[in-house]
């Protein structure tokens, strides 16, 4: 009865295992579609990737703690429009954690590339009924 136990569980995933490497196998015949398929990914990764999503993030109106510790190289868009400063890198930060997790990860990248000056744009999105919210943070690095 024991061995019945343990051998039922191992039965049910081995034949999983097959059948979801025969499903792979089915959509991969040949070595050529495989590399077709593996370029393609390739190719996404070269181009911008635009996520479509029901979510509707607004601006919010939290201010970072990263802009408040780099205030001397920190500018809103506005201001380096302005000043008529040249973009040299633009990347993005998200987290569903808290807005102290975009803060930090900000402040990790502009110490590393240590730009002239950097902004920061922040949006948010109340996740359905909880009290959770996604930010995505847009970082514009300037020279």
């Amino acid at each position: 009865m024991k061995l019945i136990k343990k051998a039922l569980p191992m039965i049910a995933v081995c034949s999983t295992l097959a059948f979801a490497q025969g499903a792979v196998a089915k959509n991969i015949t040949h070595q050529g579609d495989f590399e077709d398929q593996m370029s393609q990914i390739e190719q996404v990764f070269e181009s911008e990737v635009y996520v479509a999503s029901d979510s509707e993030f607004n601006r919010s109106s939290v201010t970072l703690d990263i802009e408040k510790e780099m205030n001397d190289i920190y500018v809103t868009t506005d201001e380096a429009e302005a000043l008529g400063l040249t973009k040299s890198l633009s990347f993005h930060v998200y987290s569903v954690i808290s807005v102290q997790q975009v803060s930090d990860t900000i402040a990790k990248m502009i110490h590393r590339d240590a730009p002239t000056y950097f902004s920061v744009e922040l949006y948010s999105n109340p996740m359905g009924r909880s009290d959770m919210v996604e930010y995505v943070a847009k970082v514009t690095e300037y020279q």
